[in-house]
């Protein structure tokens, strides 16, 4: 399978990977992923709509609820199946149904290694490079995946973004910018052409691109260099490469944790308190950007910060797009608090501006039960999951607390519930 970049595929697809980024941009990531997906399921090989999915994925999977990560990786194991059984006839279907279960919970390991396995089935070794160092990057101790992506980047016929028929050395620096390159030697010649040329025509394109190929080549430290230097001299704080920055260092991070796994606590502690500070940063230099808000309010909840984290979501929740999403993470906070009237109204104010039945609304009056029998309200509580149970029969422990709580009820109420 070839890699195709956008200049390869039709307006139609080039609408689409716009609408998508678009849709992120605009604090809509569920949507941006879903046209994603359809992108990378009509072309496996487009490479910026794959490069894109996965970023979006990896921050919708870093921040989801403990609920939705257990009934993702539950419902992977049957999925996982169901996608290995169409390997045989055909993979790229094989790899349409992997995609489709991802975009809920991106590290599910079982579909990441069906995914795997029908990549290589279709000749798409990039696909399956790309997706064992998802695996690798999740799950350091999987030696069995480590070592199959060195055997992948150690095979010169892994697919490289420009065609066969080119070579890199031939390549004038200016068309490398914004090239996607797989292979190890393709990226070290890049190197070696965008160096020399930044050694007589200093540019941010150029230093920007080396800190993209030496983070992919694993030379984090000249990464860190790079999107530093770009940092340090430009005369406004550009988010944008804090982000690269700030991936450069988690990536050195992770490879500290694979070389010292001993040591995971304490790394995974200072890539916490690292992320922590660079949000923190981002929101004092533009207090009025909303979904920065958010991102440090998800940082100081995952950190036990509750009242801080409470601060942040009541700024994001200003933006009409997030408020839902801040109204949710409100009610949590006071839930950990164990402020439980206060919970009620943020979960109910989310609850009545989602229309339709779905995961994320079904989440939320869960909570909302949950918080009900705190209070003593089971009557409340009941109908709550009732409406759950009618939509979804397997939901958590949903049936349970129906059963649970109907029998005292009617004894009360000398009724059947």
């Amino acid at each position: 399978m070839d890699i195709k970049d956008l200049k390869q595929v039709s307006q139609n697809m080039r609408d689409v990977f716009e609408r998508a980024k678009k849709s992120s941009q605009n604090d809509n990531p569920d949507y941006a992923i879903e046209l994603l997906c359809d992108l990378v399921s009509n072309a496996p090989g487009l490479l910026p709509a794959r490069e894109l999915l996965r970023e979006y994925e990896v921050k919708k999977s870093e921040t989801a609820s403990p609920w939705n990560k257990i009934k993702a990786l539950v419902s992977g194991k049957f999925s996982a199946r169901k996608c290995r059984a169409l390997i045989a006839e055909n993979p790229l279907d094989a790899m349409r149904c992997c995609e489709e279960h991802l975009t809920s919970y991106l590290f599910n390991r079982p579909l990441l290694e069906v995914l795997v396995d029908a990549a290589l089935a279709a000749d798409a070794n990039f696909i399956a490079q790309e997706t064992l160092e998802v695996i690798c990057s999740r799950f350091p101790d999987d030696d069995v995946s480590r070592a199959r992506l060195l055997e992948l980047n150690n095979k010169t016929e892994v697919s490289a973004a420009i065609p066969q028929n080119i070579k890199i050395s031939e390549t004038e620096p200016a068309d490398l910018i914004g090239r996607h390159l797989l292979s190890k030697e393709d990226l070290e010649q890049a190197i070696v052409q965008l160096e020399s040329e930044l050694a007589e025509n200093d540019s941010f394109e150029i230093r920007r691109q080396l800190g993209d190929y030496c983070c992919q080549l694993g030379l984090y430290d000249k990464a860190v260099d790079y999107f530093q230097s770009l940092m340090e001299e430009g005369d406004d704080f550009d988010p944008a490469i804090d982000k690269y920055l700030e991936k450069a260092m988690l990536a050195r991070w992770n490879e500290e944790i694979v070389a010292n796994p001993g040591l995971t606590a304490d790394i995974e502690q200072k890539k916490f308190e690292y992320r922590l500070e660079r949000a923190k940063n981002r929101v004092e230099l533009y207090p009025n950007d909303s979904r920065l808000h958010y991102e440090l309010g998800e940082l100081y909840f995952q950190d036990d910060s509750f009242d801080v984290a409470l601060e942040e979501f009541e700024h994001a929740k200003e933006n009409p797009v997030l408020r839902i999403k801040s109204n949710l993470y409100i009610g949590r906070c006071f839930v950990e608090k164990y402020n439980f009237s206060a919970a009620i109204e943020p979960f109910v104010e989310a609850i009545n501006e989602m229309t339709r039945m779905e995961q994320e609304k079904m989440e939320a009056m869960y909570y909302l039960g949950k918080v009900y029998e705190e209070l003593g309200m089971d009557s409340k509580a009941l109908e709550i999951y009732k409406e759950i149970y009618r939509s979804d029969i397997s939901f958590m422990d949903v049936a349970s607390r129906i059963e649970e709580l109907c029998e005292p009820i009617s004894k009360v109420l000398t009724l059947t519930c």
